[in-house]
């Protein structure tokens, strides 16, 4: 179970990795942001609705993570009839997603390129308020950590290789070859089966095919 859920984590950071990687490629040829935007939308009651936004950004050899919480109170209903209206279009209850290209990203704002942190919480209406983080790395930072799970998994897998070749216990690394079936020295059990390419009945008495299980 372990070796499977670290062989799909390894996965999973390997495709994330590719994904900031073409994000930074094309952050070299425009300076107007792409964006992935993921967004839900929750009416907690018919007049209190709060939306949680995260957007991933790459521009000029930035990456940018955003999380923004936008809360309408019944405070901000009650000021206008017109709200309701306005929250249901703009907020419509539930999960969605998109990916675009957006050039008036942060209009009227200064781009933040390179590393560095930004908070931002206003009121701009009556009982309407959001609070905004933004986080910018140089894209080569999360491309590094996320290439340590897939190289761990390379490496695990080529270990594992090499003890099977040579006969050795996956836990401990003691020669089996005299003892196949059990570890006499941590005693762990080895599955035995005969080999692939030959039949079962085609191994003389003593000759097993030593097969070790993923460590």
């Amino acid at each position: 179970m372990k070796h499977h859920l670290f062989t799909l984590v390894a996965a999973a950071s390997f495709l994330l990795c590719i994904a900031v990687g073409v994000f930074w490629a094309r952050s070299t040829q425009s300076y107007a942001p792409e964006m992935v935007q993921v967004w839900y939308n929750r009416w907690a009651q018919p007049d209190d609705v709060h939306g949680y936004y995260i957007e991933a950004a790459s521009y000029t050899d930035t990456l940018a993570l955003t999380i923004d919480h936008h809360h309408a109170s019944p405070a901000y209903f009650q000021a206008s009839p017109e709200n309701r209206q306005q929250t249901a279009q703009n907020f419509p209850p539930g999960l969605r997603g998109n990916a675009f290209l957006r050039k008036d990203f942060w209009e009227g704002c200064s781009r933040q390129s390179g590393f560095g942190f930004a908070h931002h919480a206003q009121t701009q209406f009556t009982g309407y308020r959001s609070n905004y983080f933004m986080l910018t790395v140089r894209p080569w930072l999360p491309m590094a950590l996320l290439a340590v799970m897939p190289a761990l998994w390379i490496n695990r897998v080529r270990k594992s290789r090499s003890i099977r070749r040579q006969g050795l216990c996956p836990k401990c690394g003691y020669d089996l070859r005299a003892t196949p079936k059990r570890c006499p020295e941590c005693g762990t059990e080895q599955q035995i089966k005969p080999a692939r390419d030959a039949p079962a009945q085609s191994l003389g008495a003593g000759q097993t095919a030593l097969v070790s299980q993923p460590i």
